[in-house]
């Protein structure tokens, strides 16, 4: 009887579930940090761009065509742990960490971070069982960089 119910309700099925890839997880959180602050800025989008060509080795075209997507699956999804779960299954402590670089890299890229942008890269670095020191060390990494960066870019 429990079966017939299960079969007549459509449970019966084994579950099919849209898992994404490693790359496509990493933009949709570097996404989440570009809306943490409900502004969608076009130099974070920018940056999302060139973080995933530059360290997710991905060609410029894919990289344009995966922030467009992963803009929409930011936009449509219920919960971090699509995302979150994908990356712990795949990257180990030292990347995660490194991911939690480039996560400070977007919130910087404006010039500022904003405190959702902070609380949020904070929530993702529990998500990703990353620990407290971790995330002060990434972020002042982060900072690090991006001030080289920004004193390259006077100087020329």
């Amino acid at each position: 009887m429990k079966d017939k119910f299960k079969k007549w309700l459509g449970l019966d099925q084994p579950e099919q579930i849209d898992r994404l890839d490693i790359h496509h997880a990493a933009a949709a959180l570097l996404v989440e940090i570009m809306a943490a602050d409900n502004q969608w800025d076009d130099v974070e989008a920018a940056e999302i761009k060139r973080l995933l060509t530059t360290h997710l080795e991905i060609d410029a075209n894919d990289a344009e065509e995966m922030l467009t997507e992963a803009c929409e699956k930011q936009k449509n999804a219920h919960d971090l742990y699509q995302f979150t779960s994908v990356v712990n299954e795949q990257y180990d402590n030292a990347q995660k960490f490194q991911l939690l670089k480039l996560l400070w890299l977007v919130a910087l890229a404006d010039g500022r971070v904003d405190r959702y942008e902070e609380h949020m890269i904070r929530k993702l670095a529990d998500l990703l069982h990353l620990a407290h020191s971790q995330f002060i060390r990434a972020k002042i990494e982060a900072r690090d960089s991006f001030e080289q960066t920004q004193a390259r870019t006077e100087i020329r």
